[in-house]
């Protein structure tokens, strides 16, 4: 979940190295957030110049990958790793089907034999023969008072105040085609060298590209709407935000493709109670009139194709 902020300040080009602070003046989240950007910028890229693009320590190295019992699953060794500068961290052995930000990982199916005693994982690797390669996927995300309450501070009883990056990994599988022709035994083991055309497909820069424009209303709908050249004129600023699902190729016939899109970049958020029906049941609606939840109108700030 995304956080309220009022805009984002760091370029890279222009080479800032700090934030400094004046007397007598107020204190606005995109400062605080600027130098956080900073820190973070100096701290990944360091980190890729010395370690590389991904690297571990001689010590304490993790995510070695053993064969799990009966070959059911994969073991996962505690310890650091870092992958484009971001710090990677399992505290204790893991396993491919335990791991603890993948809840139900691919290529793996649900257990329906008897549970052991004590309980074991409720589901287990299933896989068509063939070769894998096993990579570690990582990525930030914002956490909210949403996600984690010993964010929110108890003492205010009830308004939220910051919000948390967290360093997310997955363990994950991908097919890979042999070496050498079907039929024929391979030329020789794979390495860590070795290229894949498809890890390198899964990893190449995106080539989407967002174009964003306004249109000028028609004076004869409606004489009151204020056309786009007028400026700024709310109390709140507008940081659209738009998240991809599934990617894929946009035909008229719509298709796998969905997204959706918000303004204040999706902030305005709450916790589901219950479902009964069509009826959703929150814990609130919103902070106020222009910062909360009404009829009709968070449909219309979701899209689909």
């Amino acid at each position: 979940m995304p956080g309220d902020y009022s805009r984002r300040l760091f370029l890279r080009k222009k080479h800032y190295s700090g934030v400094l602070m004046q007397q007598g003046r107020v204190q606005l989240d995109a400062d605080w957030n600027e130098q956080l950007d900073l820190q973070l910028y100096r701290t990944e890229t360091e980190a890729i110049d010395v370690i590389g693009r991904c690297g571990a320590p001689r010590k304490n190295a993790g995510f070695l990958i053993g064969a799990g019992a009966g070959n059911q699953d994969l073991t996962i060794s505690p310890g650091r790793m870092y992958i484009d500068g971001l710090l990677c961290e399992l505290e204790d052995a893991s396993t491919y089907v335990t791991q603890p930000y993948f809840p139900n990982p691919d290529n793996t199916t649900a257990v329906t034999s008897p549970p052991t005693s004590p309980p074991g994982p409720k589901r287990r690797l299933s896989l068509p023969d063939g070769r894998y390669l096993v990579y570690l996927d990582a990525w930030q995300q914002e956490r909210t008072a949403l996600d984690d309450p010993l964010i929110r501070e108890v003492a205010l009883n009830g308004p939220d105040t910051t919000t948390r990056l967290q360093n997310v990994w997955q363990v994950k599988l991908l097919a890979v085609n042999e070496l050498s022709p079907p039929g024929s035994p391979p030329t020789g083991p794979f390495t860590c060298k070795t290229p894949f055309p498809e890890f390198q497909q899964i990893t190449a820069p995106s080539t989407g590209t967002l174009n964003a424009q306004t249109a000028p209303p028609k004076p004869e709908e409606d004489p009151c709407l204020l056309p786009p050249t007028s400026g700024f004129s709310r109390l709140e600023n507008q940081l659209y935000r738009i998240e991809i699902h599934n990617g894929g190729t946009l035909t008229a016939a719509g298709g796998p493709v969905t997204f959706k899109w918000s303004r204040d970049n999706a902030s305005v958020q709450t916790s589901v109670i219950s479902i009964a029906d069509d009826v959703a049941t929150v814990a609130d609606t919103g902070k106020d009139q222009f910062l909360s939840f009404a009829n009709n109108v968070a449909l219309a700030e979701q899209g689909r194709s």
